[in-house]
């Protein structure tokens, strides 16, 4: 599917891939590939073509009007040079051997670089024609990558995803032209005089009542010993009467722990698996003495229903989807994943979508579980 603007493909051959969609035009990639990918490969061929891009493993893929459940293909969306005045990027080394603090420091060191860059005013920026995009290692907290940025800037709008891969949970790699490996990359823009964008986040949970699960023991930042005085996998299993021998990635996608803030938007906490017998390891950082309740995963389909929708009223040319591997998993678990997939197809027609399955998705300095957090783009002359 493409436009004058944007284009995108999609197959498991990368070099087809970019002679479909590149052109004299084209300054920007973004790619989604799945676990089963050569990914030195596919940074060489990506790195040849000369252009700008940024791209991650993922769980899973959107393309275009449908979802790649494989680990075996690729997605790449082409963006054209009229799209932007400036545009740059930075790039941040998140091994897991790197300190919590020197992953918050160089996040801001390369922020303010950027912004310089490009002559962005972090203290005063264009929020409809502004932004940054993340796509960040997902073995690794998103927490400090965005500490960073938040203490550059809390009013520049971010958006973005954490790079999935298989559900072992063993490996996963981010990528842009500037390097690949366990890195969290960003992309800074100021879209041209025609275009504006819009990000926005949407998830789908009911409240189980009278549950509620305190963080008493912490290993790590996202490692959780203890809810309520006691092994946390098994009090987690018994406030759901769930057996701990079914404790499964579905049971985690089902049912989530998140706090209510009171102004209607959830933040969620999801968890990604057992660990060392009876501990949990959560897809994001969590604070001993956090009382979390429980939500139950929902029907997906008005929800985002209503989301495209309102983004149809405009001139959309791109959309770009960061959607939690447990919204993926909590589709298939509905048989949605076919609906969902034609909900954006029937209300974004004849639009270039992409997207991937996260290991956390990120919005305005905060990092979420099992939401899909967006960027479109859209012409206004």
């Amino acid at each position: 599917m493409e436009n004058n603007y944007v284009r995108n493909s999609s197959g498991t051959d990368i070099s087809q891939i970019v002679k479909n969609i590149i052109n004299e035009d084209t300054l920007l990639l973004i790619v989604f590939y799945g676990a089963d990918v050569d990914s030195d490969n596919l940074f060489d061929v990506l790195k040849k073509t000369g252009r700008y891009f940024i791209g991650c493993m993922d769980y899973a893929r959107m393309s275009q009007d449908n979802y790649l459940l494989d680990t075996h293909s690729i997605t790449v969306m082409s963006f054209s040079k009229h799209l932007f005045e400036s545009i740059t990027f930075g790039i941040v080394n998140m091994s897991e051997d790197i300190s919590y603090d020197k992953i918050r420091a160089d996040s801001l060191k390369e922020l303010i670089k950027a912004a310089e860059a490009i002559s962005l005013d972090l203290a005063n920026p264009n929020m409809k024609k502004e932004f940054i995009v993340n796509l960040l290692y997902g073995l690794n907290s998103a927490t400090p990558f965005l500490e960073g940025q938040t203490q550059a800037s809390m009013m520049l709008h971010s958006v973005g995803g954490s790079s999935g891969g298989k559900t072992d949970f063993l490996h996963s790699n981010v990528m842009c032209h500037l390097g690949i490996g366990k890195i969290g990359v960003f992309m800074a823009a100021r879209l041209a005089l025609d275009f504006e964008y819009e990000i926005g986040r949407v998830s789908c949970f009911e409240l189980m009542k009278d549950i509620e699960l305190e963080v008493t023991r912490l290993y790590g930042p996202r490692h959780i010993l203890e809810f309520n005085h006691r092994e946390a996998a098994l009090e987690y299993c018994d406030k759901l009467m769930v057996p701990f021998d079914q404790l499964t990635v579905s049971v985690f996608a089902n049912y989530t722990l998140g706090i209510d803030p009171g102004d209607g938007e959830l933040l969620i906490t999801s968890l990604m698996k057992k660990n060392n017998g009876k501990g949990l390891i959560a897809y994001n950082d969590v604070v001993d003495g956090t009382v979390f309740n429980i939500y139950k995963a929902v029907n997906q389909v008005e929800n985002r229903k209503k989301l495209l929708q309102k983004i149809n009223q405009k001139h959309v040319i791109s959309y770009v989807s960061f959607d939690c591997i447990l919204c993926y998993l909590a589709r298939n678990s509905m048989n949605q994943t076919d609906e969902i997939a034609g909900l954006y197809n029937t209300l974004l027609p004849d639009i270039p979508k992409i997207g991937f399955g996260t290991f956390s998705e990120n919005i305005c300095g905060a990092n979420i579980n099992q939401t899909e957090t967006f960027l479109s783009i859209y012409k206004i002359h």
